[in-house]
This record gives structure tokens, sequence and C-alpha cells, in this order.
């Protein structure tokens, strides 16, 4: 593997360390003593552990009525090497599969064990106040949370790179030392120690200042209290705090010139077996690099809270709420797609890569009006409600030169917004909508420089499906079979490249071909239907009809 390449892994490996930390774990900043009442080292151990348990563990409790709910047999259960879909697929797991269920407690248990037995230790103390107490956290901990496994010599063991060992030589690239982390690793974070300033500004509550390097840039900060738990993010810190890692590594870090704004994520008991969280753009996020090679913009508009969501245990209901505001990327096209590379071993034992790019030089454009929802699962009827459904107000669009790709509009004749009512039935689950749900997606792929690469049908395609014709169109589909029947309203898929329109009405179902072999539509993927199309790359809609339910 090339020294840059491992670097930037090495990098983005500490980051991961640091986040992983950070999701264990104020609004002050670091170095003023805390200014709250007093603590130890034993009292932040103790408060940690119950506002934990307070917290998370009540979640836990809250939220265990959904494992009472015909929708719990949906969600695939691991088994083995396997994935177990209840009442739907059969496998060779052995055994019956399990029932999928909601506990955290046992991983509450694990979380505060291991703070206690890692991290808030007196061992790790550098320094205390009568309000502060400050951590340094060793450096061979955060290696081995970044690697996992620190014996394993590569995180892409399967891949050739230029410059690693050719598979027969049983060469063990730049080796990681088995007995313990990376040494580079090491010797990175003993040039920028990362430390926990911990103070609290009420008895019982804690928080936590994640402070990098010798000049303590503090990047996140948590709170830990017996009411709320919460991690407030400065992506602008976060950018010094990575460049302090890419000069202790000797690189030059690719990050973007300008990272501004301030992320925010919470979770707050608000009594009576009910709990909020909540995720927040406290301000606008900015993101820019003006890289000739990969220039990119990113903006989110602010939205306190821009998700939402409430566990009510005692009245066995969750409703979740989503008000993002609008988000434009910008950049080049390369950074969404990259730029294929093929690698081979030659007969002399050689690595030979050959690039394609076509992808370079062009400039991509991503626009996201917005996205509001407010979804409702009552757990005493066992229905999920989900309103003004939508997509902002404006239409969204994927450009390439300033000439659009694809763009797509939802309900644009109903103040873009829909609702949505999903009910678990015997042997299937029925889903209405409300006013009218109307789909419509516009495609040019001809406007992308691979154009020769993509489906024949998708150069310059209207799609579109609506669902109306009743106060609340509804359908209803099957577990076993799939198959979609139209109980109130009509249901109307229609394609501009094909040239035609497929109305199921009431009573009737939509059904794909019977007795095709599966064909594919793309590297890897696999449709159930005819092949129509003239570079075997069949259309969504190829081969659905109207048909007698059976």
């Amino acid at each position: 593997m090339s020294t840059r390449l491992r670097t930037s892994l090495l990098v983005t490996t500490l980051t991961v360390s640091l986040i992983s930390l950070a999701a264990c774990t104020p609004d002050r900043e670091p170095g003023d003593g805390g200014g709250g009442v007093a603590v130890s080292q034993e009292s932040i151990q103790l408060d940690t552990g119950a506002n934990l348990r307070a917290s998370l563990g009540g979640l836990s409790r809250a939220i265990r009525f959904i494992n009472e709910s015909d929708f719990m047999r949906l969600v695939p259960t691991s088994e083995g090497d396997c994935v177990v879909f209840e009442g739907d697929v059969e496998t060779d797991c052995g055994g019956e599969p399990e029932t999928f269920q909601v506990d955290l407690a046992p991983s509450v248990e694990e979380l505060v064990d291991w703070l206690d037995e890692n991290i808030l230790t007196e061992a790790l103390v550098e320094d205390s106040t009568d309000t502060s107490v400050t951590y340094r956290i060793p450096a061979d901990l955060l290696c081995d949370l970044g690697s996992g496994d620190s014996t394993e010599p590569s995180p892409f063991p399967d891949e050739p790179f230029p410059g690693d060992p050719i598979p027969g030589d049983q060469a063990v690239p730049e080796a990681i030392d088995e007995g313990g982390a990376d040494p580079e690793c090491l010797r990175i974070l003993s040039e920028v120690p990362v430390r926990l300033q911990i103070s609290s500004p009420r008895r019982g509550d804690v928080d936590v200042a994640l402070l990098i390097g010798q000049g303590r840039v503090n990047p996140a900060k948590f709170r830990i209290w017996s009411d709320e738990l919460a991690v407030t993010v400065d992506l602008a810190k976060t950018k010094d705090a990575l460049e302090l890692f890419a000069a202790a590594a000797e690189e030059e870090l690719d990050l973007p010139e300008v990272m501004h704004g301030t992320l925010e994520a919470s979770l707050t008991a608000l009594g009576g077996d009910t709990y909020e969280g909540t995720v927040s753009v406290l301000s606008a996020v900015e993101i820019l690099s003006m890289s000739l090679d990969h220039p990119m913009a990113i903006r989110v508009a602010a939205a306190s809270p821009a998700l939402r969501g409430v566990v009510d245990g005692q009245g066995h209901e969750i409703t979740a709420e989503s008000n993002i505001g609008a988000v434009d990327v910008t950049g080049g096209l390369d950074l969404l797609f990259g730029s294929e590379e093929t690698c081979e071993f030659l007969d002399n034992g050689e690595v030979q890569c050959e690039s394609s790019d076509d992808m370079l030089g062009h400039m991509m454009a991503f626009h996201l009006g917005g996205a509001s929802a407010r979804t409702t699962y009552d757990g005493a009827n066992d229905v999920i409600t989900l309103e003004n459904l939508g997509l902002g107000d404006s239409t969204t669009t994927f450009a390439v030169d300033d000439q659009q790709v694809v763009g797509v509009d939802v309900n644009a004749t109903h103040n873009r917004r829909f609702d949505m009512t999903v009910r678990a039935v015997e042997g299937g689950v029925e889903v209405g909508v409300s006013p009218a749900f109307d789909l419509a997606i516009e495609l040019a792929t001809r406007n992308m420089p691979n154009a020769d690469e993509t489906p024949s049908w998708a150069l310059d395609e209207s799609l579109r499906v609506t669902f109306e014709g009743a106060s609340t169109p509804t359908l209803r589909l099957d577990d076993e079979t799939g198959t979609m029947r139209v109980l109130e309203g009509v249901l109307k898929l229609s394609s501009d490249s094909l040239g035609q329109t497929i109305v199921v009405n009431a009573g009737q179902c939509l059904e794909g071909p019977a007795g095709d072999e599966p064909r594919p539509v793309g590297p890897g993927d696999d449709v159930i239907g005819p092949d129509t199309s003239e570079d075997g790359a069949a259309h969504p809609f190829d081969g659905l009809e109207a048909g007698v339910c059976q």
C-alpha cells in the first residue's frame, strides 16, 4: 500500500477512534476550570454510569412495547451467515428464526463497564481542580479502537494496491506489530494527545469537552445529564483537529478549505416513560473545496430541530418528525462516481493498473428542496401514520455541467405533500394515501459523460406513478407473493419511452410476468420480467400489467 494511502487511512482510523470514544460520552469553553459544582474522579464515574443507565435504560423500557407489533415480522433477523425474514423467506440457517426484539439494557451495561474500566479511572487523571477533572486517553486504546483488530495487516486484504506485496510472495504489507497497536498511530497520538475535560454544571450532571493536541482544540462537547444526553460538533474545530493529526503524520490531508457549521444530537427524558430525541443543524453547514482536481460545495440550511422523535412508553406511541431545510451539493463528478481503476497481476509478478477518466473535468450539482414528514406509530392499534410527506417546495434535481440528468417531483399539484397510513393485517400490509400520490421522474442520462453505458430507455425518459380516484386510495401488499392489490382508487404507471400507461383499477392486482427468468438491469442487479430493451438493461415497467387477483 502506498505511503500516502496508508497515512490517509491512519488519519481516518484516528478519527473513527475519537468518534467511537465520543459516542460513549457543554456549553463552556475548555480550560475555564468548569465553573460549576465540585467534582471528583469518583463522582464523575458514578454520575456518568447512573445517567447513562437512566436515559438509555429508560428508553429501552419505554420502547419495549414495539416488540409486540405485527410489523416486527418484517424486520430481518441475523442468524449465522444468513438473514431471516420472519414468515417470508425460507432459509437453511438451522432452527427456527428468532423474533427481532428491542432491548438496549445489555448494551448499556457493557458501555458503562467499559467506561469505568478504560476511561474514567484514576490512572488516566492528568489534572484536576475543585470543579473539573482532565483525563488523558492512552494512545494504544485509541489505536486499538480504530483498528478493531490490530493483527490485521490491511483494511483491504482482498484488493491489491500499487505497492502492496503480490499474492504468492506471502509478505505482510508494511507490517503492523502483532504484539500491539500500529507504531505510527502511537507516534502520532504521542504528538497530538487526546483528552477529556469533565465538569459538572449542577450536582449529578456531567459535561465533557473533547480536547485535541497541545492547544486543546475542542471539536465536540457532550452532556451526560440526569435527564439528557447530547453531543454538539463544531465542524470548523473538527477540521482543525484533523489537520493536527495530518501534520503529525507528515502528510497533507485532502480536506475542504472551508468547513463551517454546528450540529447537535440529543436524547431528553420528558417524564412518565416519555423520551425525545432530536438532531439539529444549529448553524448552517457550509463545506467548500476550491481544489482544481476535486472542487466541491455542500450547503445545509440551519434547522432546529431538523429531526425529532418522541417515544411515549405509557401511551404506546412513537412519533418522528423531519424538517430538513434545503440541501445543495456541487463538485466534481468524480467525487460521486470516482474514476474506475482496473488492476491485474502480470506474469512477472508486477501489478498493472489502468484508469478511466470519463468523470474527470465534469461538474455535478444536486439540489434537494427539503424533506418533511411526521410519522406516528400507534402501538395500541398497530398502525403507522405518516403526515406531511414531501421533498421540499421545489423539484429535486441532479445535473451535470448545468444539464439536468434527474428531476423528481412529489405531489407537485397537491402542495408537494401527502399523508400515508400503513396497517399490518393478516398476511400482509395495507397502505392508504391522502389526498393522492403523484411521483414524476424525468431522466436524461444522455447528459452524462458515460451516456453510452447507461440503459437506452433512460437517455430521455419520463416516468410517472399516480394513485388517486378515492378519498383514501388504498392498496394491499401480500407477504408471501408480493402481490399488490388495489382496494380503493386507481393506480397508474406511465412511461414515455414505452409509450404506455398501466392502469390498475380497484379490485385488480398489479402483476409481473409469470414464469420468466430474472434478467439483469445493471451489474449485480436482477429484476423479474422479459428483457425488451435493445441493450439488455430492462425498463422497470417491463412486463407489468393489470390483472385479475388470484
